[in-house]
């Protein structure tokens, strides 16, 4: 008697053939364990220790070539290390982000957006967490402009 193992619930094929009678049907089920185990060990080494997930954040301080003020809030999502945003307020009319979180939580990341005067601006930035006595993410933004201005600066985001 046969046992045809084929594993297809992730990305691999693992087909095996055993040749001993009942004990087939241990050693299947013994390596369908082992291979649902690896998948969620290789799943978890990229989930970060960091979530940003539903939490908004508002500017306290910009550099004065930056368009983000004190008016403009961040709504973040997270899935994974893939971070995304959307923004608005202040100066800003819309605008969207999009990056990875890193496992210590720094956020390497792009962004764009439509000022007042329908201007279209886009850079990238990296943050770095701080976590404020109270238990909220203060992030220290280094951007710079890639599209619509030229310049970069520095800016300070916190949970609100």
């Amino acid at each position: 008697m046969g046992f045809l193992f084929s594993f297809t619930r992730t990305l691999v094929k693992f087909p095996l053939q055993i040749q001993f009678g009942h004990l087939s049907e241990t050693i299947g089920i013994l390596i369908v364990f082992v291979m649902i185990l690896l998948t969620h060990i290789l799943t978890m080494q990229h989930t970060p220790a960091w979530s940003y997930h539903d939490k908004r954040f508002r500017s306290v301080s910009n550099t004065s070539s930056g368009e983000v003020s004190e008016e403009t809030t961040f709504y973040y999502q997270q899935n994974g290390s893939v971070i995304s945003a959307r923004y608005e307020g202040g100066n800003i009319r819309e605008g969207n982000l999009l990056g990875e979180v890193e496992p210590d939580g720094t956020i390497q990341m792009s962004y764009q957006h439509y000022n007042l005067n329908n201007e279209f601006r886009a850079g990238v930035c990296v943050s770095k967490p701080e976590i404020l006595p109270d238990g909220k993410i203060r992030l220290h933004e280094s951007w710079e402009w890639t599209s619509g201005i030229s310049g970069s600066g520095q800016s300070i985001i916190e949970e609100i």
